[in-house]
């Protein structure tokens, strides 16, 4: 799946899943958002191609300013985070809210782990209900 306006201006999508669904499913998902959607179009219409692969292995995600390249396992991670009623703890999150975090970095080009938190929460807090908070603080 692959994104391109008019243009030429465009993101890379690989979704190396069984079945290959899973990547596009959480692109939907950030889309529906405001922020995700104002994320994702500012991605779009920068200059730069970015590449965002979806797999089985590695580590839970990582942003690579060098090649723009976005890598992301889809597998749920456990998060600090506060739940809906404020209560902090550990909690499961899908790869969709790992991925909203690194698209985060790609904005920031790296970013403090603190402003990406930021745009990840405003993405996903209305997808999962968590505000995640960051382990330095």
């Amino acid at each position: 799946m692959n994104w391109a306006d008019p243009s030429g201006l465009k993101i890379k999508y690989v979704d190396g899943t069984p079945g290959g669904t899973a990547l596009a499913a959480f692109i939907a998902q950030i889309r529906s958002t405001k922020q995700g959607a104002s994320l994702l179009k500012k991605l779009e219409n920068r200059k730069e191609t970015y590449t965002v692969n979806l797999n089985e292995c590695g580590g839970t995600g990582g942003f690579n300013p060098k090649t723009n390249t976005i890598d992301v396992r889809n597998a749920n991670t456990l998060i600090a985070a506060f739940d809906k009623s404020g209560v902090r703890g550990l909690h499961e999150v899908s790869a969709g809210r790992v991925l909203a975090h690194e698209l985060g970095h790609a904005l920031l080009r790296g970013g403090s782990e603190n402003a990406t938190i930021g745009i990840e929460n405003g993405v996903f807090s209305p997808i999962d209900g968590y505000t995640r908070v960051w382990e330095g603080q």
